[in-house]
């Protein structure tokens, strides 16, 4: 397995969306490619984030791409306010358009996708994917307020019921930058993301339990952070529960036991656990050791 990670700039790709937008999207060619992976982003976190993780995949026969949503990083608009973009549109819109170009683009090739956070929660939103076979989830979730003990039930709170709606309006989308949440999210990403973690069942009392997808009949990996606080157990075993179609097992990531005092919910992408959880995760994509007995809830 090769360890280094290339500093060669990735190749920038453009595509478009059924709706006429651009996203901006980068790819990692992989010499022997094996098969290819998609990465879909956390809420608001720019691909160039992941572009470290794309280039160890690469050199490890697995072209990567990763891409920013409508309205993040360098597929966002000029001007943000008054731009319209949902949650949902980057699940329908954007993951199914650039899903629809790696096809295309690698005929016959077999898919990884892998999701942070909300790029988990994709798989719900949409139609199973034909060709993903393999899926790996980091920190995905189903959450609601109700899922978080306190105090982070009173910080989820306060995000979602209180910033959320007084300050989107006074500058027409989330400032998100001014808490060191990433990018400024679109307004309706924000009142929509808002709407679900308020809710019970978060966004199934909205898209309705009967209309979540199942997922794709592909093997699946649930990484479970242990010192994530933005994604309890509960909500993963929800995600985990709702994605029935997957064949899915859970490993589990104790900080402490890789000599680390915290990897939290944004830690497992970089750079340095490239020597520890990316070759767990490498496995992961492809389904190999060494995902052993003991790594399994």
């Amino acid at each position: 397995m090769n360890s280094h990670i290339s500093e060669k700039t990735p190749q920038s790709v453009r595509i478009r969306t059924g709706d006429g937008l651009e996203l901006a999207a980068s790819r990692f060619p992989a010499a022997n490619e094996e098969r290819v992976a998609l990465i879909n982003s956390a809420t608001g976190v720019p691909r160039q984030f992941y572009h470290r993780f794309c280039a160890y995949l690469a050199e490890n026969s697995i072209t990567a791409y990763c891409y920013d949503y409508r309205g993040i990083g360098d597929s966002r608009p000029g001007r943000l306010r008054g731009f319209s973009a949902s949650m949902t549109d980057w699940a329908t819109r954007d993951a199914s358009a650039v899903l629809d170009y790696l096809k295309t683009a690698h005929p016959g090739r077999r898919i990884t996708w892998i999701g942070h956070s909300f790029g988990g929660q994709i798989l719900g939103l949409i139609p199973p994917p034909a060709g993903v076979d393999r899926v790996l989830l980091v920190g995905s979730q189903l959450p609601s307020y109700l899922t978080y003990s306190y105090p982070m039930r009173l910080v989820v709170l306060l995000f979602w019921g209180v910033l959320i709606p007084l300050l989107t309006p006074v500058f027409g989308y989330f400032p998100s930058r001014f808490f060191g949440m990433g990018e400024s999210l679109p307004a309706g990403v924000a009142f929509e993301w808002a709407r679900w973690g308020l809710s019970r069942n978060y966004m199934l009392d909205h898209v309705g339990s009967e209309n979540f997808q199942p997922g794709p009949s592909a093997k699946a990996v649930f990484f479970v952070v242990r010192d994530d606080l933005l994604a309890p157990l509960s909500s993963i075993h929800r995600l985990r529960e709702a994605l029935s179609a997957m064949d899915s097992s859970t490993v589990d990531i104790n900080p402490a036991d890789i000599g680390q005092g915290a990897i939290g919910h944004m830690g497992i992408f970089r750079k340095k656990f490239k020597d520890s959880l990316w070759p767990r995760m490498l496995a992961a994509a492809r389904l190999q050791a060494p995902l052993v007995a003991s790594d399994i809830l």
